[in-house]
């Protein structure tokens, strides 16, 4: 019986380093860029200014949602646009994710 239990302990151990190492996604079809500033609803991607959707979703290098008061200028990020223009979703890259994208 001891045996199992730990046998069974290594088995979630692993599973949880295995579930740690994963990589998040990116969405796809999304824009790379560097966030110039954010004013109220509005952010300056590189040379354009565009407006936050109602239901915008940023992620920061954690994967944890955050809000737009937590974006600061310098920031590199990936977006997505909704049909009418506005982003929709940011996600703030890692190191490793910004590594990734400059070698594809």
């Amino acid at each position: 019986m001891r045996k199992f239990m730990v046998f069974l302990l290594f088995l979630l151990s692993l599973a949880a380093s295995l579930a740690h190492a994963q990589l998040r996604g990116l969405p796809p079809n999304s824009e790379r860029g560097t966030v110039g500033s954010v004013q109220g609803q509005e952010v300056r991607i590189g040379w354009t200014t565009y407006r936050l959707s109602p239901g915008v979703t940023i992620r920061d290098q954690n994967n944890r949602f955050i809000t737009t008061n937590y974006l600061e200028a310098g920031l590199d990020i990936v977006f997505t646009r909704d049909l009418n223009g506005d982003i929709a979703q940011i996600v703030i890259l890692t190191a490793e994710e910004r590594q990734k994208l400059v070698r594809q």
